[in-house]
């Protein structure tokens, strides 16, 4: 998703940059970009997408590839009790 990370976007409010090193797994050092940029972001999802160039959907896709949601257990239900 990223065509270069090294030009990552400025932050207007504080004018800094990220500093990775760009060495490895490329999906480690994807996912160490969006981390930092959440962070940054105070952990405001639609702004990082924003900071990064991505659409908040991608990014989600992203964040869900590197950690994804376990399955639910086989024959697992859920009741809701309304009262």
């Amino acid at each position: 998703p990223f065509a270069d990370p090294v030009a990552l976007p400025r932050y207007e409010s504080s004018g800094d940059s990220i500093t990775i090193p760009l060495t490895g797994d490329l999906k480690i050092i994807e996912r160490q970009i969006i981390s930092e940029v959440i962070k940054r972001c105070q952990g405001n999802k639609a702004a990082a997408a924003r900071a990064l160039g991505l659409h908040r959907k991608t990014l989600y896709r992203l964040l869900e590839a590197s950690h994804p949601t376990p399955p639910a257990p086989q024959g697992a239900s859920l009741t809701v009790n309304e009262s």
